[in-house]
Order: structure tokens, then sequence, then C-alpha cells
């Protein structure tokens, strides 16, 4: 009489189901970022002003040529896939420039509040 596979079998199958469900969330999330980049740089949208930051206007394609230089600063500086990177940053252009550049090569970016008490921002930069 079999009582269906075995905990060892039950087990491998959940590993396995675990490996395959991470893979699909990883590549989805690398799709996102990378449509993401794609849906905000449009290249139909390269002239237009994207931001307005202490009276200087910005276009999308000024913004695009430094969020393509913060990932690829990032890169050089060995952040991969899977990296936390913390942002330490007011908003401003530079703060989108460097998130986008963060998650379009795959990282997670850590934005912290300027605001917080430096011993708070260290406890994130800890955790992170």
């Amino acid at each position: 009489m079999s009582l269906g596979p075995s905990l060892d079998q039950r087990f491998l199958q959940s590993v396995f189901v675990a490996i395959e469900r991470r893979h699909r969330l990883k590549s989805m999330l690398l799709v996102n970022a990378h449509s993401l980049f794609d849906r905000i740089y449009q290249p139909e949208r390269a002239a237009r002003v994207a931001v307005v930051y202490e009276q200087r206007e910005i276009t999308y394609e000024e913004l695009r040529a430094a969020t393509v230089r913060a990932a690829e600063a990032l890169h050089a500086l060995g952040v991969r896939e899977g990296d936390r990177v913390a942002l330490l940053l007011n908003d401003s252009p530079e703060f989108i420039a460097s998130f986008v550049g963060v998650i379009s090569i795959g990282a997670i970016a850590v934005p912290i509040n300027m605001a917080l008490r430096k011993d708070d921002q260290l406890f994130i930069l800890k955790d992170c």
C-alpha cells in the first residue's frame, strides 16, 4: 500500500518549486527594471523636460545620460545583480538617475531619508 511520495521526494519537490519561483521572480524583476528604464526614457521624449530642479530644466535625454553614467559607474565598482546600494541623496535629478541606474543593473536601491538622524541612517546602512 503506497502512501504517496516519500518525505524526501516531497522535500525535493518543494525545493525545486521554490528555486523555480525564485528564478521566475528574478527574471521578472530584471525585465521590469529594464522595461522601467525603457518606459521612462522613450526616444520620443528625449527633448522634453523631465524634471525642473532649482530653476534648471533637465530633459529626458540628459536624465537618461546621467542614469547610464550612474549604472556604468556602479558596475565598474563591482555592483552586481542582487547587491544592495544605499542612496543617501536629496530629492534631485541625481537621485532619480542613481535610483533608476541601480535597478537597471539588477541591484536593489535602498533610499535613505536625509532627514533621519545620523544614528538612524547608520542603522539602515548596517541592515541593508
